[in-house]
C-alpha cells in the first residue's frame, strides 16, 4: 500500500472509488494496530534480511527508471515502511 501510494503520486482516488478495496485497507490497518498492541510482534533476522534486500532492490529499480527517463525515485523512508 505505501509503495503504491507513493509511486502513484499519493493519489488514492482509485482505492477510494472501490469500496471493497477501501474496506480491506481499513481492516488491514486495524488488524496491524491490534497485533502491535496485543502481540508485541518481533521480526526475525531472516525476515529482516529479506525486507532489507527487497527495499534495496526496489530503490535500485527506481533509480534505473529515473536514468532511463521513467518515473523518478519514490520519496519514501524506511520509517514509512515500518509504519
Amino acid at each position: 500500500h505505501v509503495l503504491n501510494s507513493h509511486a502513484g503520486g499519493g493519489d488514492e482516488s482509485e482505492t477510494a472509488a472501490d469500496p471493497q478495496q477501501e474496506k480491506e485497507r481499513k481492516f488491514l490497518k486495524r488488524y496491524i494496530e491490534y497485533c502491535r498492541a496485543m502481540c508485541s510482534p518481533r521480526i526475525g533476522e531472516r525476515a529482516k534480511g529479506m525486507l532489507e534486500d527487497s527495499y534495496v532492490k526496489y530503490r535500485e529499480e527506481m533509480r534505473e527508471r529515473k536514468r532511463t527517463g521513467g518515473h523518478a525515485a519514490v520519496p519514501i523512508t524506511v520509517r514509512q515502511l515500518e509504519a
